[in-house]
C-alpha cells in the first residue's frame, strides 16, 4: 500500500500542518515541528489502514481459492455482511463457505480454508489459528519498523 510521502498531517495541539515521512508516522515517531506534539494518533490511523487492506486482499485470496477448491460461489453481498460484521479470522471465512452452500459441512469448509492458506501463504503456519485475526493466523502481521534516530 502506498501513500503520498512525505504525509500531510494537522497537530491536533497546535494546529500546524506538516509534511511528514510516512516512516516516521508508521513508527510512532513523528512529533510536530511546531509544538512538538506526538503524531501517534496519525501513525494509529495510517497503520489501521494498511492492516485493514491486508486483511481484506488476505481474505479474498483465501475466498477465491475456497470457492475453486469446493465448487461453490460466495456471493458479494454474503462476503461484504461477513466482512463488515466481524474482525475476519478464519473461523468467520469457514463460516462463510457454509453459508454460501449448504452442502459444505464445517470439516469440509476447514480442510479447504488450510488448503488455501498453505497455496497462497506458504510461510503460514501448518495448523493456523482459526479463532486468531486473520493476518496473524496466515503469519502475515504487518510489520512496522522503529526508526533510529
Amino acid at each position: 500500500m502506498k501513500f503520498q510521502d512525505p504525509c500531510k498531517c494537522r497537530c491536533a495541539s497546535c494546529g500546524i500542518e506538516a509534511e511528514l515521512p510516512v516512516s516516521l508516522l508508521l513508527a510512532f515517531a513523528a512529533d510536530c515541528p511546531g509544538c512538538g506534539a506526538s503524531f501517534k494518533e496519525a501513525g494509529l490511523r495510517v497503520r489501521g489502514m494498511v492492516e485493514e487492506t491486508a486483511t481484506f486482499f488476505s481474505a479474498m485470496k483465501i475466498m477465491l481459492r475456497v470457492e475453486d477448491h469446493l465448487g461453490i460461489t460466495i456471493t458479494d453481498e454474503l462476503a461484504k455482511e461477513t466482512c463488515e460484521e466481524h474482525e475476519l479470522t478464519l473461523a468467520n471465512l469457514a463460516t462463510l463457505a457454509m453459508r454460501a452452500s449448504p452442502s459444505v459441512s464445517p470439516a469440509l469448509a476447514d480442510d479447504a480454508i488450510r488448503s488455501a492458506v498453505r497455496i497462497e501463504f506458504p510461510g503460514a503456519p501448518e495448523s493456523p489459528d482459526f479463532a486468531a485475526p486473520l493476518l496473524e493466523a496466515i503469519g502475515k502481521t504487518p510489520q512496522f519498523g522503529v526508526v533510529s534516530s
